[in-house]
């Protein structure tokens, strides 16, 4: 019988990608989004669409009883749904760093602690978080987000030590700039934040550029997903798996440049300076 992978978020972008590619190599694919009525149909047979808000326990636990029912609890869980909220961090309204923190990370849990004892019953597989680049180096503007993907990343690491001995193997996964509409996405979410009268209405164009900047010269997202899928069906993937513009650069420069040089770096490409 063909291997299970579920995935959220796959209305565009990485999550659909994942899903077509998944399907391509002969799995049994659980595609959710938040809203499947307006997620074009897949073409593949194998690719089963759900809904799923990853803010909704009741959605969450009707997907849950779907793979019961139909055999299909997933060898494979892709936890991929969530945006970017940017905005100055000290006029980031409440709701919305909730929302942030709802979607990116609690969701996510939430997800894995529904599905690992069924995991586990059925012999194994893998957890992969899809995490970013951002979560190893903040920068300006993308305090929420960037907060969401590090606190993903620190609680992936803990999660593969944890499961280990019952055999689940725990993947992050760090993207750079990927083509998808993250930026679009993020540009409208800044509307809903950034205030009138805010200490930083002379920074909007750079706040707005650094909503879209993982979309300048961004790597394809089918040649992403084709490496990263490969990787990820391997008897023993790694830990963490790096792809896409700047995924390897921006690793490097947090890691060497002194913390003075690198936030005078990031000021002035943000033109906070």
């Amino acid at each position: 019988m063909s291997k299970v992978v579920l995935i959220t978020g796959c209305s565009s972008g990485i999550g659909r990608a994942f899903a077509e590619n998944f399907a391509k190599r002969g799995f049994n694919v659980i595609a959710t989004a938040r809203k499947p009525e307006n997620v074009e149909p897949f073409e593949s047979g194998k690719i089963v669409l759900k809904k799923l808000d990853v803010t909704n326990e009741e959605d969450i636990l009707s997907v849950k009883e779907f793979t019961k029912a139909n055999n299909l609890v997933p060898d494979i869980l892709i936890n991929n749904a969530g945006y970017g909220l940017m905005g100055p961090a000290v006029e980031l309204p409440m709701e919305a760093l909730k929302k942030q923190f709802e979607t990116n990370l609690f969701g996510t849990v939430r997800l894995i602690q529904v599905f690992t004892p069924l995991m586990v019953e059925k012999g194994g597989g893998t957890i992969v978080n899809i995490s970013s680049i951002s979560g190893i180096m903040p920068t300006p503007f993308s305090s929420a987000y960037c907060a969401t993907k590090a606190a993903l990343t620190a609680y992936s690491d803990s999660l593969r030590m944890e499961l280990a001995p019952f055999g689940i193997k725990v993947v992050i996964v760090q993207p750079g700039a990927i083509s998808s509409k993250f930026g679009d996405n993020a540009e409208k979410e800044l509307k809903n934040v950034l205030k009138e009268d805010s200490l930083y209405s002379k920074y909007f164009d750079a706040i707005l550029g650094r909503a879209k900047a993982s979309q300048k010269n961004a790597t394809p997202v089918d040649k992403f997903i084709e490496k990263v899928v490969g990787k990820i069906i391997k008897p023993n993937p790694p830990a963490i798996i790096r792809g896409g513009k700047l995924s390897f650069l921006v690793p490097r420069l947090k890691k060497y440049l002194p913390v003075k040089t690198l936030d005078s770096v990031l000021t002035k490409v943000f033109k906070l300076k």
